[in-house]
């Protein structure tokens, strides 16, 4: 049996650290901007719902001009 020293064991501790904090703060920015990005999609959708409010045309057709002008309809 092999006997580890205090050294390799400090060392195998503060890698084993460092990977799982790296992984934590790869899943933690992945999870950041995957809010980010339903957060930007509610505020779109709130700002073509008051618009779809404001003139009476479908969500769709707001989105649609909103994107690509009046000349599609």
């Amino acid at each position: 049996m092999k006997v580890h020293s205090s050294e390799q064991t400090i060392k195998w501790f503060l890698s084993t650290l460092s990977m799982v904090l790296g992984f934590t703060i790869i899943i933690f920015a992945i999870g950041q901007l995957i809010v980010r990005l339903l957060f930007a999609a509610l505020g779109i959708w709130f700002i073509a719902y008051g618009f779809q409010l404001k003139t009476g045309n479908s969500m769709k057709k707001v989105i649609y001009t909103a994107f690509f002008g009046r000349r599609w309809f």
